[in-house]
């Protein structure tokens, strides 16, 4: 998802409502107070965010998916898919080098596609993956703290290549909807899909 500059949500600008429902505090949030009641009343209608049904949650709303689209939104200008192409066929080669190198002490099982490039519009915000990783929990364990906590992230930041248009989410962070109508692009054993 794009958030365009100066793009409004009701009566606030996107981007705003963005980090307000960022900094709510996870999947299950009380209303932001920065959020305006207008807003609040536009997150509501169009299904961003529904009252929990579970009297645990106190109240508490969850975010549904286009709740996460939005939390997850870039700002910006759109790429177009040929661009989005490009990445992508640079992003099977990364994975293949990483896989390949022996001073990583992992690898990449798998990369799928969820989210707009699924979609027909040749205007993306980005290109959304859900990436499996493996790593070797004996070495990583054996690491300092601040080594050990940030490997995948620097398997991940290797995969990204500098591109900031490549969002990468583990499956556990993906609603169930969005994880079940992924689509394989690389995978370890197959190569590019």
């Amino acid at each position: 998802m794009l958030i365009e500059k100066g793009q409004l949500f009701a009566d606030m600008l996107a981007k705003d409502v963005r980090d307000a429902l960022r900094n709510a505090g996870g999947k299950l949030f009380t209303r932001p107070s920065e959020i305006t009641e207008a807003a609040w009343a536009k997150i509501l209608d169009d299904g961003l965010a529904t009252l929990s049904d579970d009297p645990e949650d106190g109240g508490r709303f969850c975010l549904e998916i286009a709740g996460f689209a939005l939390v997850n939104a870039r700002c910006g200008k759109p790429i177009t898919r040929k661009k989005a192409d490009n990445l992508l066929a640079g992003l099977a080669g990364r994975a293949a080098d990483l896989n390949a190198d022996p001073e990583i002490r992992g690898s990449v099982v798998s990369l799928q596609i969820f989210g707009s490039y699924l979609g027909e519009s040749d205007a993306l915000g980005d290109v959304d993956l859900i990436v499996e990783l493996e790593t070797d929990r004996q070495f990583i364990a054996r690491l300092p703290v601040a080594e050990m906590l940030s490997y995948e992230d620097k398997m991940i930041r290797r995969l990204k290549g500098g591109s900031a248009f490549l969002s990468f989410h583990y499956a556990c962070n993906v609603p169930e909807p969005a994880r079940e109508a992924a689509r394989l692009f690389w995978s370890c054993e197959k190569g590019l899909v």
